[in-house]
């Protein structure tokens, strides 16, 4: 049995492999009531296609190309052992393939749950429309710049989906069309800063478009940063000219190294460990460097990357919105093209919109996009809002401050069942001083076969330490996961628990 500690939130989760989810809280204080929102009739301009879509999205018998996805990209789904549609990719797929052809609305505000296929949901139409734009423009300048942004809350998150989109877009490119998608993804951790911003500068300087570019929003904003205080600056020019010359000698070290390796293997010697000799630039390696371009190598041209972009996706936007990245989210919509002046479509997706979150997504796609927001669900308490929408004697439970907060939020347009998750409920009351005896005691009840794998959300750093000690002090395999570790501890230690 393994057992990762977690800080998340400040109750203690017990979250299983066999699908049981406990939760140990003091007494709980007064809750909220069940509020209900009173639904506005909407009449978005879909057309006679996607209404059919959308009123056939109830049937079993929907299928990927039936929300409007090509052939193409239906064979990616295959590849990728996606059969069938989720209720959340039915109701964000043809959505987004609308939006493209400005018969809706500008941005779509998608909840549903963690595991629904909400990546795939953005990802699938997005690379439909990107790889169908490339097609038709294929011989057509292009300035360097950023199609389409994800903006993540994590590391982990960007990587996973970075990897997801790069996945789609290298089965798409084997299909041997000349039109090639690129991705990138950017956050902290891994690379210096410096890295990530010599390739975007690199991308801008030699005109080279890159199609989605997966990031977290601090890194980003610390690479458009870098590329700005580089502009600034009174000796970019000598400062590019030295990197020029660096990366020359790198380069031809480089080159030197493998083919002393390669004569070595050649004479079966095996590997060459030993140290490069000095290597020396030739008058055409001199010539090649140009030394006479007087500029900044494109650093300070990163953050114009971003002037026309197309679609920007918040994934997992309740965290993204919440006021930890306030500073940083803010920092990036400045620099986005305004609603009058770009075609810009925003895309917000995620399991959950907290009653404190939704007045701020109104505000933030009031700033970026124009037009009344598209509104989608599969959650269960979205549900619970149509069931309710006659209900006089519910809407009459309600206080002002409720009806006011209804007023000002965007109304949900569309909700679709989901499967129901195979999580089962424990609520367990306890003091603070007995919950790590309690799940020891969950621990030992269960074997491995039934729990091999715990996760365990706590509230503090400290409290991830403290209670992995206290589980391996009683013969648990058990590791720590939070913020403080560097990324490759992080990695190593979700490597393991998988």
């Amino acid at each position: 049995m393994g057992v990762a500690a977690a800080s998340m939130a400040w109750c203690l989760h017990l979250s299983l492999s066999t699908r049981f989810v406990f939760s140990f809280s003091p007494p709980p204080s007064r809750l909220h009531a069940k509020h209900h929102h009173r639904l506005r009739q909407q009449q978005l301009q879909f057309g006679d296609r996607n209404r059919q879509r959308l009123s056939a999205q109830a049937q079993d018998d929907v299928t990927f190309q039936s929300l409007g996805l090509t052939d193409e990209m239906f064979d990616i789904t295959k590849r990728m052992d996606w059969n069938v549609p989720t209720a959340v990719q039915r109701l964000s797929i043809p959505a987004v393939l609308e939006m493209e052809h400005g018969n809706s609305a500008s941005s779509l505000w998608c909840e549903g749950p963690t595991g629904s296929g909400k990546t795939g949901g953005f990802a699938l139409p997005l690379l439909q429309i990107l790889i169908n734009g490339r097609k038709r423009n294929y011989s057509s300048d292009r300035q360097g710049q950023v199609m389409a942004l994800i903006l993540c809350p994590t590391r982990e998150l960007a990587d996973q989906t970075g990897n997801v989109v790069k996945r789609l877009i290298s089965l798409l490119n084997r299909r041997g069309s000349k039109a090639q998608l690129m991705a990138d993804t950017i956050y902290g951790g891994k690379e210096r800063v410096e890295e990530q911003v010599a390739r975007l500068a690199r991308r801008r300087r030699e005109g080279v478009d890159l199609d989605v570019l997966v990031a977290t929003p601090g890194r980003l904003r610390d690479v458009l940063r870098y590329g700005e205080q580089a502009a600034d600056g009174n000796d970019v020019n000598l400062s590019a000219l030295e990197r020029r010359i660096m990366e020359a000698f790198d380069s031809k070290t480089d080159t030197k190294r493998e083919e002393r390796q390669n004569r070595k293997k050649r004479k079966g010697r095996g590997n060459y460990r030993g140290s490069p000799e000095a290597s020396s630039l030739s008058l055409k390696d001199i010539e090649d460097m140009d030394l006479d371009r007087v500029d900044d190598d494109g650093r300070g041209a990163i953050v114009e990357m971003l002037e026309n972009l197309n679609y920007l996706v918040l994934d997992e936007a309740d965290r993204l919105l919440a006021g930890s990245f306030k500073e940083e989210i803010d920092d990036i919509l400045n620099l986005l093209p305004k609603p009058e002046d770009s075609r810009m479509k925003t895309l917000l997706f995620s399991a959950t919109y907290p009653q404190q979150i939704e007045e701020r997504c109104d505000q933030v796609l009031s700033q970026i996009s124009s037009g009344q927001p598209l509104r989608v669900s599969t959650t269960s308490s979205m549900r619970q809002r149509l069931q309710y929408d006659e209900n006089e004697a519910f809407d009459a439970a309600l206080s002002n401050r409720q009806r006011k907060h209804i007023e000002r939020t965007t109304q949900i347009t569309s909700v679709l069942p989901d499967s129901s998750p195979d999580i089962d409920h424990r609520a367990i009351r306890l003091e603070d001083k007995d919950r790590t005896q309690a799940l020891r005691y969950l621990l030992d009840q269960h074997s491995v076969d039934e729990w091999d794998r715990v996760m365990v959300f706590v509230s503090t750093r400290y409290l991830t330490e403290h209670i992995s000690r206290k589980l391996r002090r009683y013969d648990v395999p058990a590791s720590e996961l939070h913020g403080r570790l560097d990324q490759d501890a992080r990695e190593r230690r979700l490597k393991a628990f998988r």
